[in-house]
């Protein structure tokens, strides 16, 4: 007897199952590797550094509330609240997974949530951060209009995430098979929907719903051999990674050769303003 053929799924059932997928996986293998930068000194000095990079832009928000979409156990807002030192502000994370648990027992206010629909009324916020988390939202367009309702009239919105270009697609394709042998560090909806992630596009799709915005590559040399998940050899070493933070620094500095670097960044930074009521 044949056997029935399913019916193939369409692309909203698709979609659907993909995020159940990813939270399941976030649950699990991701909740596993959230800790694994921090754990070498020379990978958690990296990152660091490029969290101090925003503080900045989050300074010059309006005091009120930060939420930060995609937050995991909270990393990235614990360094804020020892470092932010400008007016109150109340730091809130929301994550898929079960890893926005870890905020209470900090101290910090956590909601766990879809991150396409963000949870708060509108005009809320004074400041709204993706750390890396954007790609993990398959449907990131409507996602980022929704963080501009939640966004209140002076507020900033800071977008970090990895470049995809073909120099660091050449480079995953031949450092992933020996640096990532034991940890599968992608989620499923990394590995379905990476293609459809348009970094290039988020100027003009924050443009088109009235923020202003600018942007920046950075991590050129240090952050490549952090090895992230999996925790390079190179990583142990802060020493190592500091002196590549300052060759990093010293070539950003030097029009020709700055803007050539940059060329081969890993990582891409927008700021954009929500405009003032007139």
């Amino acid at each position: 007897m044949s056997k029935a053929v399913q019916p193939a799924m369409t692309e909203g059932e698709e979609a659907a199952d993909y995020r159940r997928r990813e939270r399941a996986w976030q649950d699990a293998d991701g909740y596993r590797l959230l800790d694994k930068p921090y754990e070498t000194a020379g990978s958690a000095a990296v990152f660091y550094r490029q969290w101090d990079r925003l503080l900045p832009e989050i300074r010059r928000a309006p005091a009120g509330i930060l939420i930060e979409v995609g937050c995991g156990k909270g990393h990235f807002l614990r360094h804020l609240r020892d470092r932010l030192d400008a007016g109150p502000r109340q730091l809130v994370g929301i994550d898929i997974s079960r890893a926005v648990y870890s905020l209470p027992p900090a101290g910090l206010a956590g909601v766990q949530a879809d991150g396409e629909v963000l949870p708060f009324r509108d005009a809320c916020a004074s400041c709204i951060v993706y750390d890396g988390a954007l790609h993990h939202l398959i449907d990131y367009r409507g996602a980022l209009r929704d963080a501009v309702r939640v966004l209140a009239p002076g507020g900033v919105l800071v977008i970090f995430e990895p470049v995809s270009s073909r120099f660091t697609q050449l480079a995953h394709r031949l450092l992933d098979p020996l640096v990532f042998k034991k940890v599968v560090y992608e989620s499923p909806i990394d590995i379905r929907y990476k293609r459809d992630f348009d970094h290039g596009a988020l100027g003009k799709i924050l443009r088109d719903f009235g923020l202003r915005s600018r942007e920046e590559r950075s991590d050129f040399a240090a952050y490549p051999f952090t090895g992230c998940y999996a925790s390079s050899p190179f990583a142990r070493s802060a020493r190592f990674m500091r002196m590549l933070m300052r060759l990093e620094d010293a070539i950003d500095r030097l029009p020709l050769l700055g803007s050539l670097a940059r060329a081969f960044a890993w990582r891409l930074t927008i700021v954009a303003h929500k405009p003032n009521r007139a």
